[in-house]
């Protein structure tokens, strides 16, 4: 008899439990709220049925559109991609082109791909041409730049030949040759003849070729000259050069000795033909005596022979 007893309570129980919107074993867990008055299987949870607004075999979740404890608020979802939070109705993520909470604002005609943040509106992908900005609606003269301008400042990473400045919209000095810095607009390097920042100032005009960009020194003297300035003149008696430094003579005219060539030689040694001018090497020693003389400056008789012998 008190089998039967039991029975009949533990049926008692379920049948109370189906018909309050309880399940499970002892009717402790609570069927959701999106299930009708019709309750759900005692066992699994299953709604018989779900009320308006609700969806899912347990009816815990609000059709697509519709957000809130009760699934009874609509979600501006035109442009989500997707559907929108069940719980605040904002779009979980905007289609391509927007942004905003319920992604209602335009994404920056300026964004690459018109791809752009869902909080702050900034472009992902970068921006279009002659566009800068964190949302790329800013402007940048590109005319003279090589490719686009800088996308957070707006300058130009690099400028055509010829140019300088944040937008490359000054021009070179003209004696540059190729291109000067872009920022300073200092000339890289001089047109053959000239030095400076800018290329302003002329090499010294004995200067042979090139002078030092940054001082104007000579880097070499024309024929004639030395010295830091190539501005003196070498020796009467140089052939052509002479060394920068002292000027010391290359080669010496006939006849001159000497490293400045400013000696000539000895009285003794063999003229050339046609002169009364001896010929001798450049430290004075004769190629032939004249009759009557030796040794190697042709300054010694050969009567000194038989008194030294």
């Amino acid at each position: 008899m008190e089998g039967f007893a039991y029975l009949g309570l533990i049926y008692l129980l379920l049948h109370f439990c189906y018909l309050t919107g309880r399940y499970g074993c002892y009717g402790l867990e609570e069927c959701n709220i999106g299930c009708t008055d019709t309750g759900c299987n005692n066992t699994t949870g299953v709604c018989t049925e779900c009320s308006p607004g609700f969806s899912g075999n347990t009816c815990n979740t609000c059709k697509r559109g519709l957000f809130g404890t009760n699934c009874t608020k609509d979600c501006n979802i035109i442009n989500c991609k997707g559907d929108c939070d069940k719980n605040n109705g904002k779009c979980v993520e905007c289609k391509v082109g927007f942004h905003g909470n319920n992604c209602q604002q335009n994404c920056s005609s300026g964004c690459t791909k018109r791809v752009c943040s869902k909080t702050t509106g900034h472009c992902m992908d970068g921006c279009n041409d002659r566009k800068f900005g964190s949302d790329c609606s800013k402007s940048c003269d590109i005319t003279n730049c090589i490719d686009n301008c800088n996308r957070i400042t707006g300058h130009c990473t690099e400028c055509k030949p010829g140019w300088f400045g944040k937008n490359c919209e000054s021009k070179c000095p003209v004696r540059c040759e190729g291109d000067c810095d872009i920022s300073t607009g200092h000339c890289m390097k001089c047109k053959l003849g000239w030095f400076g920042d800018t290329c302003e100032s002329r090499c010294l005009e004995n200067c042979k070729g090139e002078c030092d960009q940054a001082n104007g020194r000579c880097k070499d003297c024309k024929n004639g000259f030395f010295g830091d300035g190539c501005t003196d003149r070498c020796p009467v008696n140089c052939t052509d050069t002479c060394l920068r430094s002292g000027g010391r003579c290359d080669k010496c005219e006939p006849d001159t000795v000497g490293t400045h060539c400013n000696g000539t030689c000895g009285a003794g040694c063999v003229p050339m033909v046609g002169t009364s001018s001896g010929t001798c090497n450049r430290i004075g020693e004769c190629t032939t005596c004249i009759e009557g003389k030796y040794g190697t400056l042709c300054n010694m008789f050969w009567w000194m022979c038989d008194i030294w012998w």
